[in-house]
């Protein structure tokens, strides 16, 4: 996720909503992965040969953000920006607990990441999970232990299935029910920081 606040000029957005049955944004070609991006060379470009297909898709959002005003994007969310006039715009990446496990698999590939030295992309998720750990621990410990179940889960040995009848038989109380995963939906705790290399 990330927000842009325009503090002088104006900037065009369009952002296209994630999960609509494997459709990419017009002219946006992702591999099955999502590793991989094959798009219009620049903004330009996908203006002029795919801005026209935007108003066929009911959920596109399409909007301009003025001098004073502040635009969030949401993890997953295709966007692009065009400054209609000389623009002065601040923005920053955001982190929460629902887009943590996301972020930290972006930073384990370090092909995927720009911005910084190509010598230091190998590093950047420890470097990030270490300064985790030590400004905002009780995330990070919320995050390991739901990795840990999502391991149990994955190798069958959940806490669902310790009270589980054996092979052969039903439970006495009804179907067997499994524990998939522990979700820290109610938690609306987020953070945001940078940290120098």
């Amino acid at each position: 996720s990330a927000w842009n606040a325009c503090l002088r000029g104006s900037k065009k957005w369009v952002l296209w909503p994630p999960g609509r049955a494997g459709q990419a944004p017009p002219g946006v070609h992702p591999s099955e992965d999502g590793l991989d991006v094959v798009s219009p060379y620049t903004i330009q470009e996908w203006f002029d040969s795919f801005y026209e297909f935007v108003e066929e898709e009911p959920a596109a959002v399409e909007g301009i953000c003025g001098a004073g005003e502040l635009i969030f994007v949401p993890t997953g969310w295709w966007h692009l920006a065009v400054n209609l006039e000389e623009t002065l715009a601040v923005t920053q990446n955001y982190v929460s607990p629902r887009n943590l496990e996301k972020v930290l698999n972006h930073l384990a590939t370090p092909h995927l990441i720009s911005g910084c030295p190509v010598v230091t992309r190998p590093n950047l998720r420890a470097l990030f999970v270490d300064a985790l750990r030590g400004s905002v621990p009780q995330i990070m410990g919320s995050f390991d232990a739901a990795a840990a179940e999502k391991a149990k889960v994955a190798s069958g040995q959940t806490l669902s299935s310790l009270f589980s009848a054996p092979a052969g038989r039903t439970p006495a109380l009804g179907p067997k029910r499994k524990l998939d995963q522990i979700s820290s939906a109610s938690d609306d705790t987020s953070f945001s920081f940078g940290f120098a290399l």
